[in-house]
């Protein structure tokens, strides 16, 4: 098994045995984190290229809804959104409309 280092890319050289297999260098499984069991996905460019991933577990998917802010939807009487008390679905909506400020909303 070789590897060869270019630039910010590390190539491995690996042979496939009779049944179709063959294994993950140890420094990339360390790297990576793969274990045993774990599931990959491979995918095959157009260009014959192969692109091989680690397939997302829900570890990872906790990882990136952690940083998700949650808060309840609040609404003021005439039913638009309360700004002071759900002030990250006020920004939301402020920013899918194109406004930068809720000074800029027309319906204020």
């Amino acid at each position: 098994m070789k590897s060869e280092i270019t630039g910010d890319q590390t190539t491995y050289t690996v042979k496939v045995s009779s049944q179709g297999q063959f294994t993950i260098p140890i420094a990339l499984r360390r790297e990576l984190d793969i274990q045993s069991g774990d599931e990959l996905i491979i995918k095959k460019r157009q260009n014959n290229q192969l692109s091989i991933t680690t397939k997302p577990t829900a570890a990872d998917w906790r990882k990136v809804i952690a940083g998700i802010p949650f808060e309840e939807a609040i609404l003021n009487e005439d039913g638009t959104v309360n700004a002071e008390k759900s002030p990250f679905l006020a920004r939301w909506i402020q920013e899918d409309q194109g406004y930068d400020s809720p000074d800029e909303d027309p319906r204020s």
